[in-house]
């Protein structure tokens, strides 16, 4: 995840932003993301590893809902 994306910094993960992203293996949030929101990755069937940053301050409900891997 780049820390910023069109020349502004990232700063959250909207809602759904990579469902059913099938081929997504590995994320890592980078320390300019503050808050992911629901269901961000929901349905990554292949998501394996995870790494969040120690600024994340607000995750929502099921962002890793039905990611088995």
């Amino acid at each position: 995840m780049p820390d910023e994306l069109g020349g502004r910094e990232v700063i959250c993960i909207s809602t759904r932003a990579f469902e059913n992203c099938n081929n997504l293996t590995s994320v890592e949030i980078t320390d300019s993301v503050r808050t992911i929101f629901p269901y961000a990755f929901k349905d990554c069937g292949q998501l394996e590893n995870v790494i969040l940053s120690d600024n994340l301050t607000m995750m929502g409900t099921s962002v890793f809902n039905n990611c088995y891997s």
